[in-house]
């Protein structure tokens, strides 16, 4: 079924330069792949769920909802749990390697027990009559620093140098020891040659019986709407020769994607979830500054964070749907200007 039939969305148009086959060197070990696959999904879902949260923190820092120390508290200790069990997973997926990532997560621990576990008192600011001189807003300003790490006595203990440090890790296996993902994507954008290799977890695509697949049974609707948006600056069929097409990996099904690639200059990392009700349309872009500041959706976005590498939004209006903003920022995640630009990992 396509989405476009169980959502009654429009199903995005498709652009006939793009081809999608089956992986010749696929092998046989499906089921072990699968599982990888599905933890890897679940580290990217916890580092998501990490990124809400910071950016939760940093609305209720507007002044425009009423907190107290419990919930700064909270957020903490939820942090350093979904962290717990990021690294975990990471050590499952990539083990060669992880003690650096292991020594990350006790540093951040230590960072936070430091500044609220090691018997903080919050003093009485009852009588305060600005938002900013409550004993809370500063809490919670230092547990945004510990998050960020901007003004951290120890950045390097910062949750966001944790998650690039996994992410880094994790990323960089599929680049040395790339695992055969059944199906691939190959197009271009803007003269730049594109591959995905993906991952189909659950109804990502539907081919005939007994047919290889064709790009008509492509049912991710995030790919299909940065396809559309990739073709939209001039994108040409991809050419037999000249230099190798850029490689990026995937995990797919039929309403979200987490989409991913890294070089020594930078990661990048697209998660989209377009589930059925707008509340649970979630979207979320980290890479180059340069990248995520594009001009159009980025204003539209929940939170910026790590100085606009990070992005965070959720559905909206007409213009600030995430097809909307799929569409938008597909041009420039695969040009030659975009992320980690280049033949490969």
């Amino acid at each position: 079924m396509k989405p476009s039939q169980s959502t009654g969305m429009t199903q995005p148009s498709m652009k006939p330069s793009a081809t999608l086959t089956m992986n010749p060197q696929a092998g046989s070990e499906r089921i072990a792949l699968r599982l990888q696959s599905v933890r890897l999904k679940h580290m990217l879902g916890q580092a998501h769920a990490i990124l809400g949260l910071c950016a939760d923190g940093r609305e209720k820092l507007t002044g425009a909802y009423i907190f107290d120390s419990h919930y700064i508290f909270s957020l903490v200790d939820r942090i350093i749990d979904l962290s717990r069990e990021m690294v975990f997973d990471a050590s499952v997926i990539a083990p060669e390697g992880i003690r650096t990532c292991y020594s990350a997560f006790d540093n951040c621990k230590a960072a936070a027990e430091a500044l609220f576990l090691d018997g903080l008192q919050v003093e009485n600011t009852a009588a305060a009559e600005d938002f900013e001189d409550t004993a809370e807003y500063r809490l919670l300003q230092q547990a945004l620093d510990w998050i960020g790490g901007s003004g951290n006595k120890r950045p390097h203990a910062s949750v966001i140098g944790l998650l690039d440090r996994v992410l880094r890790h994790v990323f960089a296996a599929f680049g040395k020891k790339a695992p055969p993902l059944p199906y691939l994507l190959d197009f271009a954008c803007g003269g730049t040659r594109q591959r995905v290799a993906f991952m189909d977890l659950d109804g990502a695509v539907a081919p005939a019986p007994d047919s290889s697949p064709s790009l008509d049974d492509l049912q991710c609707r995030p790919l299909l709407l940065l396809l559309e948006g990739a073709g939209a600056d001039g994108g040409t069929a991809p050419r037999a020769g000249g230099s190798p097409a850029r490689q990026w990996w995937a995990l797919a099904g039929p309403e979200d994607i987490s989409l991913f690639r890294t070089a020594a200059e930078a990661l990048t990392w697209l998660d989209a979830d377009m589930g059925e009700a707008d509340e649970e349309q979630l979207l979320l872009l980290w890479s180059p500054a340069e990248v995520a500041g594009r001009p159009g959706p980025a204003p539209h976005c929940r939170a910026a964070l790590a100085s606009g590498e990070i992005l965070l939004w959720k559905a909206g209006g007409e213009d600030t749907g995430l097809d909307h903003i799929l569409t938008a920022l597909a041009g420039t995640l695969f040009s030659d200007a975009g992320p980690a630009g280049g033949s490969g990992v």
